[in-house]
């Protein structure tokens, strides 16, 4: 590796120099801020993770302490000052440790070297990877990142599709998400509950004829016929379980591996087939669309430069109006567990709207969709005196940022309390991005999944039903995570009819936390 720099003749002429020639090249390697290359030139990556090195813009402090935060065998020009090294994961290769701990992955890995900014390889890639109070801040600056391409091509092929909106920066970005916006915003959520709510209601009424409801298989079917009637995509009732089948697949695909993901690839192609006959009938008249509804918007939507869709990307745009949907039903399945654990919640929900805001957030926070976010630095970025050179993956700790204690106080116990005077969660609570929805890369479907994680958590606590529930254990190790018992219910026929009110304290304090979980599971005390 430490010839592979050595490129050129120029380079070459830096060895036959002896130790000037050396010197040479550490000194370019100073003034660029490429600190991580080539680990012979120190003593060793633990060595240099752990070494004390003063700020870069501390001169007082570096001119005090001398020669002792030198880096070994690296040569400083007179005036230069060195920038703190990125602590590396000594081990040559961490993809098997990334499938083996999931979630856990990057929180371990900034946990065994005491940073919040840590490098290692995965396969070819060396990215780095962050975590922390102020990391978030950071990534989602669109000025310092950029997502195009950064996506691997397993995860386009079948959650994200290829040529969408999760690809775009810049000014293709800004007016791509001005048309989200537009068609998913807050303004929109008066129809869209009213739909998500009619199609519960239906459902759950039919619940005290069946023995046991497998909810999450159940959430999906409601979703997806929801979300379809929502957008004006014509969906016949014998069709629903195969939708809702191959959009489940998508979200399922993004993490695995082997069938799983295959199994998700080829729902993307009937899925997208499905989109298209769809879109190419309403752009040619043979299906009226209410030009109201999101289904109308796409098909005639225009680029930037004033130019439709192709039809592929159209498609793909509107199974990402539907898809994200299909996600929430990982967060109905937590619900519904922490109600069984804590039926106070019930009552808490359907009494205060307020404390049902603040549960469907603890729920989101408990244990986020994806563990780590990608982009691509398009720029040099000096943070906490680190250099993150330009053109470097860097990836974000989502599930670390979750249940970070300099963030959350007790962020392994599930207290939907937390939320009751925290207001400014931009950078803090971000399963579907941070920072802006307008200007950043915020998903602008986040209010209606909010919404629809409300309603399923009202319907639910309407009835009466029990569920098999001890702790809630997840599989961290699986991408997306899942409970580690699915929740099945079994509803009786008596509904309860609690009148909407405030919130009752004595009920609301009455275990104001839901157990603890060490990483991998919380259990009700």
């Amino acid at each position: 590796m430490a010839f592979a720099m050595l490129r050129g003749a120029d380079n070459l002429s830096l060895l036959a120099g002896g130790r000037a020639g050396f010197q040479g090249l550490a000194a370019r390697i100073v003034r660029s801020a490429r600190w991580h290359v080539n680990r012979s030139l120190f003593l060793s990556a633990k060595r240099c993770a752990r070494m004390k090195v003063p700020s870069p813009d501390d001169e007082a402090s570096f001119r005090a302490h001398g020669n002792q935060y030198r880096i070994p065998n690296v040569y400083l020009p007179e005036g230069s000052f060195p920038m703190k090294v990125i602590p590396a994961d000594p081990r040559f290769d961490s993809t098997l440790a990334l499938y083996r701990e999931g979630y856990l992955f990057l929180s371990n890995a900034r946990k065994r070297l005491e940073s919040d900014i840590v490098s290692c390889r995965l396969l070819y890639l060396n990215p780095v990877c962050m975590g922390g109070p102020d990391a978030a801040r950071l990534f989602f600056d669109a000025r310092h990142f950029r997502r195009r391409n950064v996506a691997p091509s397993r995860i386009r092929k079948t959650l994200l599709g290829e040529g969408g909106i999760h690809g775009l920066d810049g000014e293709p970005h800004r007016h791509r998400k001005a048309f989200y916006l537009d068609i998913m915003g807050p303004h929109r959520l008066g129809p869209f509950i009213a739909i998500m709510e009619t199609h519960w209601k239906r459902a759950v009424a039919e619940w005290p004829l069946r023995q046991q409801i497998k909810l999450f298989e159940e959430a999906q079917t409601i979703l997806c016929g929801a979300v379809c009637a929502w957008a004006g995509i014509p969906l016949a009732k014998e069709e629903v379980a195969q939708r809702a089948g191959d959009l489940t697949a998508l979200v399922d695909a993004f993490g695995g591996t082997g069938w799983r993901n295959w199994r998700g690839r080829l729902a993307r192609w009937r899925s997208e087939k499905w989109m298209r006959d769809i879109l190419q009938d309403v752009r040619t008249g043979k299906l009226a669309a209410d030009p109201a509804l999101p289904l109308h918007a796409i098909a005639h939507h225009r680029d930037e430069r004033g130019l439709p869709l192709a039809i592929k990307v159209a498609a793909v745009e509107l199974l990402n109006v539907i898809r994200p949907m299909m996600a929430a039903a990982y967060f109905i399945e937590l619900a519904a567990a922490a109600m069984a654990l804590r039926p106070s919640l019930k009552e808490n929900i359907l009494a205060d709207g307020e404390y049902a805001d603040c549960f469907v957030q603890e729920v989101r926070r408990f244990c986020a969709f994806t563990p780590f976010l990608g982009a691509e630095s398009c720029q040099e970025i000096l943070w906490q005196g680190y250099r993150i050179p330009k053109e470097t993956l860097v990836l974000l700790d989502v599930y670390g940022i979750h249940h970070d204690n300099r963030i959350w106080d007790n962020p392994h116990l599930f207290d939907p309390d937390r939320f009751r005077y925290r207001r400014d969660h931009a950078f803090d609570l971000i399963p579907q991005g941070g920072g802006d929805h307008a200007t950043g890369h915020r998903c602008a479907g986040e209010w209606l999944t909010v919404e629809t994680i409300k309603i399923a958590a009202r319907q639910l606590a309407g009835l009466s039903w029990d569920a098999s529930v001890s702790n809630l254990s997840f599989r961290l190790d699986r991408i997306p995570a899942r409970l580690a018992n699915e929740v099945t219910l079994t509803v009786s026929p008596r509904t309860r009819a609690i009148t909407m009110g405030k919130t009752d304290k004595a009920a609301a304090n009455q275990g104001k936390s839901l157990g603890e979980h060490g990483g991998h599971n919380a259990a009700c005390s």
